[in-house]
């Protein structure tokens, strides 16, 4: 027996589609092309999409973290991620983890699912995270110590933390 392809049968694969919580009518995974409000949800995960890219995070708070240092961290393994893009170039990261330490803190990220996570996944996904701490300030108060997953698309490649070291 055959299934006829229908309208109806059509809305379970967007029932399971995930929806980035910054961009509220965006699939994550798609292209995110501009900037939206900021938002955060009241559920304890959220799927923030990276602007300008199909890189998305899968963010889970484990604890506030006052003070700018979480900035300060994010924002110098952005441009450390970038240096190395722009003096190798893009590719996969050999180690398979990576892990930048700065002002008591840590950023760690190490493959998942048998996939490998690449230089430029690696800063949209940080890009992502720097712009999720900054709606968590906005709408909530301080930034936070994290768990998250990244996505290249629709395959999570990495998970990881930021905390402190």
């Amino acid at each position: 027996m055959t299934i006829p392809i229908t309208p109806d049968n059509e809305s379970s694969i967007a029932a399971r589609s995930q929806y980035c919580t910054n961009a509220p009518t965006t699939v994550a995974g798609t292209m995110l092309t501009r900037r939206t409000g900021a938002f955060v949800s009241e559920t304890d995960t959220q799927v923030w999409c990276g602007l300008g890219s199909r890189t998305f995070i899968m963010v889970r708070v484990v604890s506030a973290i006052p003070g700018p240092a979480v900035y300060s961290v994010l924002e110098n393994a952005y441009d450390a991620i970038l240096n190395v893009i722009n003096t190798v170039g893009d590719g996969v990261i050999r180690s398979g983890s990576y892990r930048y330490v700065s002002q008591g803190l840590e950023l760690y990220t190490e493959n998942t699912n048998n996939h490998q996570q690449t230089w430029g996944v690696l800063g949209a996904a940080v890009s992502a995270l720097q712009q999720y701490m900054e709606s968590v300030e906005w709408n909530q108060g301080d930034p936070a110590s994290v768990q998250f997953s990244i996505y290249d698309g629709a395959n999570e490649v990495a998970m990881g933390t930021l905390g402190p070291s």
